[in-house]
């Protein structure tokens, strides 16, 4: 596997895992503003409210690079 392929295939299962997330966000979005009776009558919830944020510490990201290059690595010594 080459380094492009690699990164073609990182890339396409980060985005399945995010239409995934979203999937699951939208159906509790429906559910929520279906089911829930709010007597203040408060906005609707969103998707995005469902969603959460993904704040990586500069540590988390640290690890996540490592991990990658070590993949790389590993993939570069088993095509020899």
């Amino acid at each position: 596997m080459t380094l492009r392929q690699f990164d073609a295939l990182s890339k396409r299962l980060e985005r399945k895992q995010k239409d995934r997330s979203y999937e699951i966000a939208l159906l509790l979005q429906m559910i929520y503003n279906r089911t829930i009776q709010n007597p203040k009558k408060e906005r609707a919830k969103k998707v995005e409210d469902f969603l959460g944020k993904e704040e990586l510490t500069q540590e988390d990201f640290d690890r996540k690079v490592l991990t990658s290059f070590h993949y790389i690595k590993a993939i570069a010594n088993a095509t020899k």
